[in-house]
C-alpha cells in the first residue's frame, strides 16, 4: 500500500509523528551510507522505495530526479537537501489529509 493510499483510503487515524520519524530515520541511514529516497506497510510502517532513483551524494540526478510536484525542479545533483525537501512535502501531505489531534 502506498503512503497516499494509506492516508486517503484507510479510515484508521494515522500517527503522523511516528510515520514521519520512521521515514526520517531511514533517510538518515541512507545518507550515512552516502546514498541520496515512500510507501506504507499495513502496520503504518513507512517503506523507503524506488531504489533505481537512489544516487550517491553528488551524482547527477538525470531523468530520475523525483516525482513532479514532490521535488524541486532545480535539484540536479543528489544531496541530502533533496530528501529533506521531499520529507517536508510528505509531512505536509500526511498532516493535511488526516490531521491528528494537535495539528
Amino acid at each position: 500500500m502506498t503512503l497516499s493510499e494509506r492516508v486517503s483510503k484507510d479510515p484508521r487515524p494515522l500517527d503522523a509523528d511516528l510515520c514521519l520519524g520512521r521515514i526520517q530515520n531511514g533517510i538518515q541511514h541512507l545518507h550515512k551510507l552516502g546514498l541520496i529516497i515512500l510507501m506504507s506497510g499495513n502496520d503504518d510502517n513507512p517503506i523507503i522505495t524506488d531504489f533505481d532513483s537512489c544516487r550517491r551524494e553528488g551524482e547527477r540526478l538525470g531523468i530520475k530526479a523525483g516525482t513532479r510536484g514532490w521535488t524541486r525542479e532545480d535539484f540536479k545533483f543528489a544531496t541530502p537537501e533533496n530528501d529533506q525537501y521531499g520529507l517536508s512535502m510528505i509531512k505536509d501531505f500526511v498532516c493535511q489529509v488526516k490531521p491528528q489531534k494537535g495539528y
